[in-house]
């Protein structure tokens, strides 16, 4: 994995259970992310879930993480994508055109990259993602860049104890 620069290290100091990344182009949320996933699907073991608006968007990110993590994959499935690792952690990877698909999965952490450009993502947060992380009181990261008053913007705008929000130029 790359080395995180100062502001991501902040971000990763500073997290909550919610946290939102509101972060310029450039700033390398991706790298983040990837970092996180691997976080507790690795050192943690832990069943993680990400996601991203289109299929398209998510084949980026799992052929990156495919890449990195070759190494300690024992099991890949191409049709569900889905990787078991050493230890016992596992990434599966989600579309967010149809979220109905993520229903009755249980994660430690959930990632949804590109979130601003999700359509409904206030709904399939609160009926879809969110309850996937009860079981394991599992955390969620949600990443992307401003696109106007969406689900985006209002959950970067949630103020509880358990969130954290940080908008960062790149």
């Amino acid at each position: 994995m790359p080395r995180l620069h100062p502001a991501q290290q902040q971000i990763k100091s500073e997290r909550r259970r919610f946290n939102v990344l509101c972060n310029g182009r450039r700033f390398g949320k991706n790298i983040l992310l990837q970092d996180l996933a691997v976080e507790y699907a690795l050192a943690k073991r832990e069943p993680v879930g990400w996601s991203a608006p289109t299929y398209g968007d998510v084949m980026d990110d799992w052929r990156a993480l495919c890449n990195v993590l070759a190494p300690v994959i024992v099991d890949k499935s191409e049709l569900e994508k889905r990787l078991d690792l050493m230890g016992g952690g596992s990434l599966s990877f989600w579309s967010m055109d149809k979220p109905d698909r993520i229903r009755g999965k249980r994660y430690k952490a959930f990632i949804i990259n590109e979130a601003s450009f999700v359509p409904d993502l206030t709904n399939s947060w609160d009926m879809i993602i969110r309850p996937t992380l009860v079981d394991l009181r599992g955390d969620a990261y949600f990443s992307g860049t401003p696109k106007g008053m969406n689900g985006f913007w209002r959950l970067f705008n949630t103020r509880a104890d358990d969130w954290a929000r940080w908008q960062m130029s790149s």
